[in-house]
């Protein structure tokens, strides 16, 4: 168990070796956020780091509101990613909803990280 355990915290520090690493280059490091409480406990372990872009992903069924409200008290990037958990009940046209949905994730993602 001992041995198991031992294995696993080098894997982790090995890992954090790497992840350091790659914050070094040159290119931005996006990170996306899930929601709220998520977003703002990333804000505060990067804090003003250069080279790193957070984004926060709202949902479609939460108010506009509150997105706005905190996209312009923090400047924070905003994409709303659709959790299609809800949708027709009819089964041919929830499948056809439900790959709909995660195409324009797909897509949302894609903008994201890319910006």
């Amino acid at each position: 168990m001992k041995r198991n355990l031992s294995s696993s915290c080098a894997a982790s520090i090995a890992g954090l070796f790497l992840l350091c690493a790659c914050a070094a280059s040159a290119k931005p490091l996006d990170i996306l956020t899930s929601f709220y409480p998520m977003y703002v406990s990333v804000l505060n372990v990067v804090g003003d780091t250069p080279g790193v872009e957070v984004t926060c992903l709202t949902e479609p069924q939460y108010p506009a509101k509150s997105a706005k409200v905190i996209e312009r008290e923090t400047g924070v990037r905003l994409s709303v990613l659709d959790p299609a958990v809800t949708g027709p009940r009819d089964p041919a046209a929830a499948r056809d909803s439900y790959l709909a949905a995660m195409r324009k994730n797909l897509d949302v993602l894609r903008r994201a990280l890319s910006e």
